[in-house]
Formats: C-alpha cells, sequence, structure tokens
C-alpha cells in the first residue's frame, strides 16, 4: 500500500512543489526551466516508481506462488520427511538420499475394510475414507508424528521423538474415532472400528525409484514388525498393541492402563517381543473390571508359559467372570485347552509365531 501511495503522489507532489515555486518567485524564467526542465524530471520519476512498485508486485507474487508450491509438496511429501533427510526443501532430495533412525512406527487400519468397501461404490468410498483421515489425522500432528503414507484405509506414522507420543496418538484417535462413529450412526451407518500398532526400533528413510521416478519410503525390520503386531489387534478384538521396545522407552508407564498380552517370535527371527494391550480406550467400567482382573490374570499368564495349562485355565476363567466382555481370557482358555490335548513338548517356552 505504502508503494502504490509513492507512485501516485510523488511525481504529483514533484510538480505542485515546482509550480509553487514558480509563483511565489514570480518569475517567466523560472516557469519555462520548470516546463522545460522540471516536468521531463517528473515524468521520469513516475515512470522509474511505477517500475519498481510493478517489480515488487511481480516478486510478491513469485513469492506467493514459491509459498504455496511448497505447501502444496507438502501435502504429499511431509516436511518432516525432509527435515530428517538434512535437505531444505523437496527440489534438493535426490535418489537414493536416506539416513537411520530409531523412531517409532505406527500403523493403523479400518476393521472388516474388504465388507465394506464390497458393500458402496467406489466414488462413496472415497468420500468415506476422506472423511474417516480428516476425523483423525490431526491426532497424530498434535502429537508430534507425521504420516509417512496411505495404504487404502491404512495410515503408517512415524514418531521421532518419544514413544509416548505414539501412544498417546492412538488414544486419541480412538477417542475421535468415536466422536466420528456418533455421527455416522444418527445418519444411519455403521460405526466405524480400527486397530493400533506401534513398535520402537531402528528404521532406513529415504528414496527409491528411479531416475524418472521415485518415492519417499521407510524400510526395515521395524516397520514390518509394526504392521504384524496392528494386525494382531483383530486376533485378540482389540484397539491397541504396543512392543516391549515401545513399553521400555514410556516415560510414565503409570500413566496409561497397560498389561502384558502375549510374547510371540516373527518367523524366520531370534528374537522375541513382548506384546502390551493400551485398554485406555475401554469404556470407564470396562478399564475398572480389567483392572480388577489384572494381577490373576498375569499370574495366568505367567503359568500359561510355565506350562502349567490347568491351573492357567482356572485363572483365565476367573478373569473371563469378572470381566466378560474382555476377549482375552477366553482366547487362553482355548489356547491351554488345545495344549492339553496335543502337549507342545519340553521346548515349550509359551512364544508364539508371528
Amino acid at each position: 500500500m505504502i508503494k502504490k501511495t509513492l507512485v501516485i503522489f510523488l511525481p504529483i507532489f514533484l510538480f505542485v512543489s515546482g509550480i509553487v515555486l514558480g509563483l511565489c518567485l514570480n518569475s517567466v524564467n523560472i516557469l519555462t526551466i520548470i516546463l522545460a526542465v522540471y516536468i521531463p524530471v517528473i515524468v521520469l520519476t513516475a515512470i522509474a516508481c511505477f517500475m519498481i512498485a510493478k517489480a515488487n508486485q511481480q516478486r510478491d507474487m513469485a513469492d506467493l506462488l514459491k509459498t504455496q508450491q511448497a505447501d502444496s509438496y507438502n501435502l504429499f511429501v511431509p516436511h518432516e520427511f525432509i527435515a530428517l533427510l538434512n535437505k531444505e526443501s523437496i527440489t534438493s532430495v535426490k535418489l537414493g538420499d536416506c539416513i537411520e533412525k530409531q523412531m517409532t512406527v505406527f500403523f493403523s487400519d479400518i476393521r472388516s475394510y474388504t465388507k465394506l468397501s464390497e458393500s458402496i461404490t467406489s466414488i462413496e468410498l472415497f468420500n468415506f475414507l476422506n472423511s474417516y483421515f480428516k476425523q483423525i489425522n490431526p491426532c497424530i500432528k498434535n502429537n508430534n508424528g507425521f504420516i509417512d503414507k496411505f495404504i487404502g484405509d491404512a495410515i503408517m506414522a512415524l514418531f521421532p521423538g518419544s514413544p509416548e507420543n505414539a501412544l498417546r496418538a492412538a488414544i486419541d484417535m480412538k477417542h475421535q474415532l468415536d466422536i466420528y462413529n456418533k455421527g455416522r450412526i444418527q445418519a444411519g451407518y455403521d460405526p466405524v472400528r480400527a486397530g493400533f500398532g506401534l513398535h520402537y526400533g531402528m528404521l532406513t528413510l529415504g528414496t527409491i525409484g528411479s531416475e524418472i521416478r521415485m518415492n519417499t519410503t521407510v524400510i526395515g525390520d521395524a516397520v514390518n514388525l509394526a504392521s504384524r503386531i496392528e494386525s494382531l489387534t483383530k486376533i485378540f478384538k482389540i484397539d491397541i498393541i504396543l512392543s516391549d521396545a515401545v513399553h521400555k522407552k514410556l516415560i510414565n508407564p503409570d500413566d496409561f492402563n497397560l498389561r502384558e498380552i502375549d510374547t510371540v517370535r516373527v518367523k524366520g527371527k531370534q528374537n522375541t517381543v513382548v506384546l502390551y494391550e493400551a485398554f485406555d480406550t475401554d469404556p470407564p467400567e470396562i478399564i475398572e473390571k480389567k483392572n480388577q482382573a489384572l494381577p490373576i490374570f498375569n499370574g495366568a499368564l505367567r503359568d500359561y508359559k510355565a506350562g502349567e495349562f490347568e491351573k492357567a485355565m482356572e485363572e483365565f476363567e476367573q478373569c473371563r467372570k469378572i470381566c466378560p466382555e474382555d476377549h482375552i481370557p477366553s482366547i487362553y482358555i482355548k489356547r491351554s485347552n488345545t495344549m492339553l490335548r496335543v502337549p507342545p513338548g519340553p521346548k515349550w517356552t509359551g512364544v508364539s509365531t508371528l
């Protein structure tokens, strides 16, 4: 605004001040000089001011376009991803750029997605997914994470900071999903359920592809394990499962409602992984009953691992009576019954194969 004002009023000011000066001096010679010299100067000044203003306007438009382009790039490649590669912008990223870093990998997907997708048109499915993602995605950003990619109905997110951020994001997303489902039910739609899997470990983050087409990605055992952990939420019929690697990194684990639920080994791997449920997203009365049964549940799990299947069955039955809504005791009762019918042998360690 100031630049435009100068362009308009500076030449006028110079012209008027010249006329006033000539009249005050009452001299024809001075007026002649003004007409011969001063007016051309005014015209040239006006032209210069206009050209400067035009150049500034073009520069402002270029800066605005650059900002808009950067915002558009960030929609496809998160700026957090670019920053982790130690790059200033996406234009400086090259094929093969990568780093190794420990962080928390977060997976989430919708339960019974195939059934849902087959019951509506492709356009309706797109609209549903966008509506769903809009509701829950802010929970990731608000807890210092960022979405690496959408995989159909699934979300893969990364949390470079504390694993506690990832757990809080999962809890927030489930609460937000409950709010979203209230609207769906009122509109006559079925509620949506989702599972969340978390694992902390080393991964490689970078770009893959070719000179004509490349993509950002994250690879490593930590990514694969997080995905498999998330898939177990369907088997255990619970919302959130985290690995012992995440559990060990929690600053204040007592701030959450957690319990050990299994020990697994990924097929082809030697190391075992202890899995925990975070049941903070259950209704308050279910949380209370699970916590009430927790000492018995922990003892039953120890007996199961020790091969004391009959004792474990009795204890899990007690847990089921305390909290009938809890599916995990029933799973272990079935497992223990199977082990009694077909004994696992002396090499039994209580470890499940994932």
